[in-house]
């Protein structure tokens, strides 16, 4: 009885964690790009206080909106925060930084606000 209990906890750790990695590879690309940049725990985006940084993630959204849609489910796609946060990385610096140039460009003024 104890081994039956065993493998239902079992059965209901690995349902838990597949359940968790895939809510990360369902997510639509903007809510992936809002989790990239609210996990980031270094950096400006770290340092910003929320009205800014909730500024910040809508201009990085509202950049990308021109990214190729291959490009956005390939970065919506990966399994865990992580995979997509390297993706995203990959994405954003790929084509002599294309996008993070794009995203200099229209975010700029907001990155130069108080607020930290």
């Amino acid at each position: 009885m104890q081994s039956l209990h065993a493998v239902g906890r079992c059965a209901g750790a690995i349902l838990l964690i597949s359940g968790i990695y895939s809510a990360a590879a369902a997510a639509d690309f903007p809510t992936v790009v809002e989790n990239i940049l609210r996990s980031q725990t270094s950096g400006p985006m770290a340092k910003m206080d929320e009205p800014k940084k909730a500024a910040m993630i809508a201009c990085v959204k509202q950049s990308l909106f021109g990214l190729p849609n291959g490009q956005k489910r390939q970065i919506a796609a990966g399994a865990t925060l992580d995979a997509q946060e390297k993706l995203f990385g990959q994405v954003v610096m790929a084509d002599h930084a294309k996008w993070k140039q794009q995203i200099a460009h229209d975010c700029a003024s907001i990155a130069m606000k108080g607020g930290a």
